[in-house]
């Protein structure tokens, strides 16, 4: 749908843009696990429409309404002992209309592979906190679960 929006306050103080309404629910998760001792998430380097410097990382599973995932069957059938933060969350960002995601974080099970696709690769939430200092390298979606995350798990 179009819009015209008029904000007297912004740099540019009227514009139309068009908004996109997602036919669902999207989700995003992050799977983790302990390696060694020590939290690691399942991070994915994916690449989507405005990417600035190619692929950026991503949760384990991000999924618009409608898409699958390999791993998305793991994070929607974990049960709720393994299950450490799970909210509904707006995604407007001034593209969207009523665009909603289930944000999770989900602990990996035993049957969880520990070796991953090339595409996947396991982080430390300290190693991921510290690429979001840099631009371009952490997608908005991973960044959202990794504030979540410490008090989560």
């Amino acid at each position: 749908m179009g819009t015209r929006v008029e904000a007297p306050t912004r740099e540019v103080t009227s514009w139309t843009q068009p908004l996109v309404e997602p036919s669902g629910t999207g989700v995003s998760a992050f799977v983790a696990a302990r390696l060694d001792g020590v939290l690691h998430v399942l991070v994915e380097a994916r690449e989507e429409p405005g990417s600035l410097n190619g692929p950026e990382l991503m949760p384990t599973v991000h999924c618009l309404p409608g898409e699958t995932h390999p791993y998305l069957g793991h994070v929607l059938a974990a049960p709720p002992s393994r299950v450490r933060y799970d909210v509904l969350l707006s995604e407007e960002g001034g593209r969207f209309h009523h665009a909603r995601y289930r944000n999770l974080l989900v602990e990996a099970g035993d049957d969880f592979p520990l070796d991953t696709p090339d595409s996947h690769r396991w982080m430390t939430l300290g190693q991921l906190a510290r690429l979001t200092g840099f631009g371009q390298y952490v997608g908005i979606q991973a960044r959202t679960l990794l504030a979540c995350a410490p008090a989560a798990m």
